[in-house]
């Protein structure tokens, strides 16, 4: 009988699991409390599993519909972040942009691939650094110093170059 309680209010033994007492019907508060938290360790679980669902490798929710960036030559995104990176980060900072330049580098940051850009012209202090996802990889590769490309990317932030997310080919190359 180790499995059973007393009722604090009646004194009569019932089920520990039981949620009320069957002869009086006070509240079980042990099994109340042990539910209760039972619920919180559940609701935590399904959280913490959506949210490595979500962050999982191949669940890449930048693919999702997403309007057109808005056309900037990359002379004005390399000119503007030169002039105050403050004021760029205002204007360009988080936003698709399409741009197109001169290919100056190619390469792999940390398993992605990158293209280095710049408008081919002007030296600036500052180049246009896109990384590409996964599926841009066959492309990325077939690229030669000096091509001209188009793309569409997210500016993300200024680090020794401009650097842009999520880049993809707009244009044949």
């Amino acid at each position: 009988m180790k499995d059973n309680k007393v009722c604090p209010d009646c004194g009569t033994s019932f089920s520990a699991s039981a949620i009320v007492c069957q002869n009086c019907g006070s509240a079980n508060k042990l099994e109340a409390s042990l539910r209760k938290k039972r619920q919180i360790f559940i609701a935590i679980g399904i959280a913490i599993a959506a949210i490595a669902i979500y962050a999982a490798p191949g669940s890449d929710t930048s693919k999702e519909a997403v309007a057109p960036g808005r056309v900037v030559p990359i002379i004005e995104l390399i000119n503007a972040y030169d002039a105050n990176e403050v004021a760029a980060d205002g204007q360009y900072g988080g936003e698709r942009v399409r741009t197109w330049g001169a290919v100056k580098n190619v390469g792999v940051l940390m398993g992605q691939p990158y293209v280095v850009l710049n408008d081919g012209a002007h030296e600036a202090k500052t180049d246009f650094q896109g990384l590409f996802d996964e599926d841009q990889r066959r492309l990325v590769g077939n690229l030669s110093k000096g091509d001209t490309v188009s793309v569409e990317c997210t500016i993300d932030k200024m680090l020794m170059n401009l650097m842009a997310d999520h880049c993809v080919f707009i244009s044949p190359h």
